[in-house]
């Protein structure tokens, strides 16, 4: 283990540590006299570790601590990678630390207007057309017009409406829904990684996202089995690929996600693309998923290589 430096309270030592599991970085504190002592287990999590502590120091109350701090107030926190014990501040230090509930709430994402439009239009369409039951309703939102025969369905190859001027068709089936689960799940995950984007890096970024991932992986799904598919779950997992890479790349981007949540939704798109559940567009989940984990390792790649001034202009 190599020590890094000290932090003077036990809460923002505390809290200081969470951050740093949360980067996947394991650490460990050890009381010397009135202060903290912070090590880190592996040596080539040194440089990082150190440069994260520097921001720590610099502006503790940057949304990114204060998302840790509230982690850690909420979930009872266990090292998950070593199973001796680890020294802790006492439980009433830890408290006279913690920020006020308001205070850590201004950190959650927010609702914004266009994850709240997106939400809407969703829901309303899935109510409206009975979650899919009324397909002559749906029509002019699906990629392409298709007619069912039995358990079959037909439709004319090529994009042709589209190319004649329909081009909403690209984007539309994201707002389609077939049953009350799928469009619960979706708008949940929409709220909490749209409007995590939305409230960080404003509404024309989540647009942007929404138009690329959400083009991408329609285009991507009919390509592979036609037009009869909907849901946001392609923009949803673009979404979770985009903000996991500014996670990982670039630790200042004020974005966090927890281990547990890129675990379960891996799980559940590994599921999903073995079919064990089925009847659902892997196609959009999977190009969705590429398409947002492309463009955030680019972003934080980028921002990573901008001069410091920049970054803050």
């Amino acid at each position: 283990m190599r020590l890094i430096g000290h932090l003077e309270s036990p809460g923002a030592a505390a809290t200081f540590s969470q951050y740093l599991q949360i980067q996947g970085i394991t650490n460990e504190l050890e009381q010397e006299h009135n202060r903290w002592a912070v090590w880190v287990h592996s040596e080539d999590e040194l440089d990082k570790a150190k440069t994260l502590l520097s921001g720590y120091l610099g502006n503790p109350e940057h949304p990114r601590f204060r998302v840790a701090a509230l982690t850690r107030a909420l979930v009872p926190q266990e090292s998950e990678q070593d199973p001796a014990p680890q020294p802790a501040p006492p439980a009433r230090a830890l408290a006279s630390q913690e920020p006020h509930r308001s205070e850590m709430a201004a950190d959650r994402p927010r609702m914004g207007p266009l994850t709240m439009a997106l939400v809407l239009a969703s829901v309303v369409i899935s109510l409206v057309s009975g979650f899919g039951d009324n397909l002559d309703l749906l029509g002019p939102l699906f990629i392409a017009p298709f007619t069912v025969k039995g358990n079959m369905i037909e439709w004319l190859p090529g994009l042709r409406n589209i190319a004649s001027g329909e081009i909403w068709r690209i984007w539309s089936p994201i707002l389609i829904h077939f049953h009350f689960l799928h469009v619960f799940m979706n708008m949940l995950w929409l709220v909490y990684l749209g409007g995590m984007i939305e409230s960080r890096d404003r509404t024309w970024r989540l647009a942007l996202l929404v138009l690329a991932i959400g083009g991408i992986s329609n285009l991507a799904q009919y390509l592979l089995s036609g037009p009869n598919f909907g849901g946001m779950s392609g923009v949803v997992y673009g979404l979770l690929g985009y903000i996991w890479m500014k996670c990982r790349y670039q630790p200042d981007s004020g974005y966090y996600l927890s281990l547990n949540t890129v675990t379960f939704m891996l799980i559940w798109f590994f599921l999903c693309l073995a079919d064990i559940v089925p009847g659902v567009a892997n196609g959009a989940h999977t190009f969705g998923l590429l398409t947002g984990v492309a463009w955030g390792f680019t972003s934080a790649r980028w921002c990573a290589r901008r001069p410091r001034r920049a970054r803050h202009s």
